[in-house]
């Protein structure tokens, strides 16, 4: 989503700069890693602890479009013709090249399957934020009542803002 482009970078940078201790192949893969992951955990957070499918589904579809964001990175391997935020080197071409997997051959395929598993997480995040309409359910949490009567342990909204401790105007004059 161009939405989150910058967003996704910060990420991206953020998982070199959180691996920058480790092995050099290891650091440039965890840019595209935490680029895709972080949406992920974001949407495994709302499905499994908010149970909120709208918002899973949002973040998983997030994803999705970050993988394909990664596959073009990925398929410039070789010609490594798009521009690098702060120069250096081009992670793909290190990841693929003789210092990572020595498979620079293989980067078309590479770059299709990081594109496939974008589109499946893409469409299964339309699919997990439609569900509860698609199944003829409301959300999975309720919703308040509107107008529903007040418990008598609710506070007195009045006379809480009257306790608090400022002074007001018709006093100060």
């Amino acid at each position: 989503m161009p939405l989150f482009d910058q967003f996704d970078l910060a990420v991206h940078e953020t998982g070199h700069l959180v691996t920058a201790f480790m092995p050099r192949l290891m650091m440039f893969m965890a840019g595209s890693a935490a680029q895709v992951l972080f949406p992920v955990a974001m949407a495994v957070y709302f499905w499994l602890r908010r149970r909120d499918l709208a918002a899973a589904g949002f973040c998983l579809a997030w994803a999705g479009t970050s993988a394909r964001d990664v596959s073009i990175y990925t398929g410039d391997a070789i010609r490594q013709a798009l521009p690098l935020i702060g120069g250096g080197e081009h992670d793909w071409a290190y990841i693929l090249g003789p210092n990572g997997f020595d498979a620079l051959e293989h980067t078309a395929g590479v770059a299709h399957a990081i594109e496939t598993a974008g589109l499946v997480m893409a469409v299964g995040g339309v699919v997990l934020a439609a569900w509860p309409i698609l199944a003829g359910r409301r959300d999975s949490l309720p919703a308040a009542e509107v107008g529903s009567e007040r418990l008598p342990s609710d506070p007195d909204a009045w006379a809480a803002a009257a306790a608090l401790p400022f002074k007001h105007d018709r006093e100060a004059a």
